[in-house]
């Protein structure tokens, strides 16, 4: 599923990140993208199933598409 949405992200010309790159840790890493869609909602789902790894090493960075905010805790 996710390298479909990988390939078809590709196609409409958004950069994407290949399968190989990814942290070399277990960590609890998660992304949302989507134009048009609720993505606070899915974004707190995302934060909720990764709380139990402690909030302390919590984190989000957001984007408008120009600039970038971080907020860690």
């Amino acid at each position: 599923m996710l390298m479909r949405l990988v390939r078809d992200s590709a196609r409409r010309g958004h950069i994407v990140l290949n399968d190989t790159d990814h942290p070399k840790e277990s960590c609890g890493v998660f992304g949302v993208y989507g134009p048009g869609e609720d993505v606070a909602r899915l974004t707190f789902y995302g934060l909720y199933a990764l709380q139990h790894r402690g909030q302390e090493s919590a984190g989000i960075a957001t984007s408008n598409g120009k600039d970038f905010s971080l907020h860690t805790g």
